[in-house]
């Protein structure tokens, strides 16, 4: 009787193996990628070259405003290295209530193209309303009919520029040092 049950049970022992393997791959993996993402924040706090020179722009205060709270939080961390003064929004209406409870403050607003409730382009529009002189730097993970990137970075329409997800600090200190060198901020020294 023990013999019929032993080749089923021996599949089961084997098929739980190589779930464990894969499971265990997996988490090496990801273990990994947070591990290579946090030396790139390490490194783009560390001067190592041109690079890495802290923005002239420092001091300038940004908000960034994205739905997913990881990456923003990575956005957030990796301008605040930089010397960057940063506040943080996970949707629009939160976004709106900060312009307008701080006017003027802000010189560079980081916006996903995809919130929850409104595009990141109708928010815009109305922060623009209420603060001209704002800076517009979207960020996207999607490409689609109205974002087609050819580079990480990609002019838009008047002028916004589109920063292409996933991008690395290094992108994200370029494009928004270029942004704010428009407003004769942030250029290296």
């Amino acid at each position: 009787m023990s013999n019929d049950h032993t080749p089923g049970l021996e599949g089961v022992l084997a098929r739980a193996r190589e779930e464990l393997d894969r499971i265990e791959k997996m988490v090496d993996r990801e273990a990994r990628l947070a591990r290579q993402a946090h030396a790139s924040l390490e490194e783009c706090a560390e001067p190592v070259g041109r690079e890495s020179v802290k923005p002239s722009g420092a001091g300038a205060t940004l908000l960034v405003v994205d739905d997913d709270d990881a990456f923003r939080g990575f956005v957030a961390q990796a301008l605040e290295r930089l010397g960057y003064d940063v506040v943080e929004a996970a949707e629009p209406g939160e976004a709106m209530e900060i312009i307008r409870n701080r006017p003027g403050e802000f010189e560079l607003l980081l916006v996903d193209i995809m919130l929850p409730g409104a595009s990141g382009r109708d928010l815009v529009k109305e922060v623009l309303a209420v603060e001209k002189g704002v800076e517009i730097l979207y960020m996207s993970g999607y490409a689609g009919e109205d974002i087609v990137p050819d580079d990480v970075y990609t002019v838009m329409e008047g002028g916004a520029e589109l920063l292409q997800k996933p991008f690395t600090p290094e992108e994200l200190s370029g494009a928004v040092r270029l942004k704010l060198s428009e407003k004769g901020r942030g250029t290296a020294d």
